[in-house]
């Protein structure tokens, strides 16, 4: 059994979502210390080792938003006792994090807010496993199945829990259902849908109402729906093609496929042959789907055939037929499905009545509900290492608790296995 002691916390990007972390752990009822955060080019902390006060922490955030060009400098003129440590590439970040979260690195927790590129966040990740629980969510290293694999088997080897659910789609629990379901799958296929981008799904909705593709971008630009750097929805294409492939990263990962087992492809059922992201030719293919009833939407489409150990992975925009749950208007909503072949066999943890049908989730994105589930992965981190031994250890929370009998993961597990 292992126990955390006096818990710090480190933080990385203090973007939108970074500085909501902050203000809702501020607001919370147990309030995290945290010793450090870091922008793009500083780390600042406190030259005597202390953690941030309130009024400290809430200056950090003011300098960042007031002057992100010198933000150091701010920050050190305006705390005192306040270090700034300037770093000029990810290398020098990565010894800054190490060298602060050296005594003892098991009480550290590290939220990752940033955006960097995969290369970037790797060589950051690494620094920063050792640590109890590293909260990211950073999608960009996760879509590499090399890097996936590597940085997951450094964290299993140095006990550390991944907090992955915001790489995938924090509203739709990805990360907390498909472990589950690839450790229990035993034969048989699974299909797996997914319409997992929030701003996507709204222009559709829009667009069904009768609004404009362009006058459709502005509200859901202006209602903070978004990608950041969006320039009509080609981001948000990319940023659902991301989710597939850290989706069916972790499958592969954990069916033990290698990457050249995995197929991926895109495919589009529109007249031109092609995936367009202008949001004029999107709009007048789903109005025209709409028209003939079916429900024309962006649909990422995974199979897993435990068989044969392949996973084939789909991302385009396809028409649904109206009798999926998924065929629908689902406003700023994210939605995935998971339907079992019929000779699907699965060992569940107990008996539970077999319903044979589809099990459907649905939830709200955006911004503030990734940093809630940030601090709420934090806060379940400190949880497990608290009360599980580490013989029964998984880098991935969700299933360390399951190992361990968690109540509400027996519950998710109890609902999965009615639903298939």
């Amino acid at each position: 059994m292992t126990k955390l002691k006096k818990v710090k916390f480190g933080l990385l990007g203090l973007g939108n979502v970074g500085r909501e972390v902050i203000q809702q752990n501020l607001e919370g009822q147990h309030r995290f210390n945290f010793y450090w955060v870091a922008d793009s080019r500083y780390l600042v902390s406190k030259a005597n080792g202390d953690a941030f006060t309130r009024v400290e922490i809430l200056a950090v955030i003011k300098a960042k938003k007031e002057c992100p060009n010198q933000f150091g400098e701010r920050c050190r003129s305006e705390i005192l006792g306040c270090k700034v440590h300037e770093f000029e590439n990810p290398t020098r970040e990565a010894e800054l994090v190490r060298e602060l979260t050296a005594e003892p690195k098991e009480n550290w927790i590290i939220i990752d807010t940033s955006t960097s590129p995969a290369e970037v966040d790797q060589i950051i990740t690494r620094s920063a496993l050792g640590c109890a629980c590293y909260c990211t969510a950073n999608k960009n290293p996760w879509a590499s199945f090399d890097i996936f694999a590597e940085l997951y088997r450094e964290a299993e080897r140095m006990h550390t829990l991944l907090g992955l659910n915001c790489v995938a789609g924090v509203w739709v629990d990805q990360m907390e259902i498909l472990p589950i379901l690839m450790q229990r799958l035993r034969s048989g296929q699974l299909e797996i849908l997914k319409r997992d981008n929030s701003s996507l799904n709204l222009f559709f909705e829009k667009i069904g109402k009768g609004l404009s593709a362009d006058r459709a971008i502005a509200e859901i630009a202006g209602s903070g729906h978004m990608e950041p750097g969006s320039r009509g929805l080609s981001v948000e294409v990319r940023d659902q093609i991301l989710k597939a492939n850290i989706a069916v990263n972790l499958c592969g990962i954990f069916r033990g496929i290698s990457p050249s087992s995995v197929e991926r492809s895109m495919s589009s059922e529109d007249p031109k042959g092609q995936l367009s992201t202008n949001p004029v030719d999107i709009a007048n293919w789903h109005r025209s789907g709409r028209k003939r009833g079916a429900y024309p939407a962006l649909v990422t489409r995974i199979r897993i055939e435990a068989d044969t150990e392949k996973i084939s992975s789909e991302v385009g925009f396809q028409e649904l037929s109206r009798d999926h749950p998924l065929a629908r208007d689902l406003g700023a909503k994210s939605a995935m499905s998971v339907q079992a072949s019929e000779g699907a066999q699965f060992e569940w943890s107990s008996n539970a009545p077999r319903r044979r049908r589809m099990f459907v989730h649905s939830g709200y994105g955006g911004g503030s509900r990734t940093a809630a589930k940030l601090l709420w992965e934090a806060k379940r981190g400190i949880v497990l290492f608290n009360s599980c031994p580490l013989v029964n250890f998984s880098p991935l929370p969700v299933l360390w608790a399951l190992n361990n009998n968690d109540v509400e993961v027996k519950r998710l597990e109890k609902k999965l296995a009615i639903s298939l």
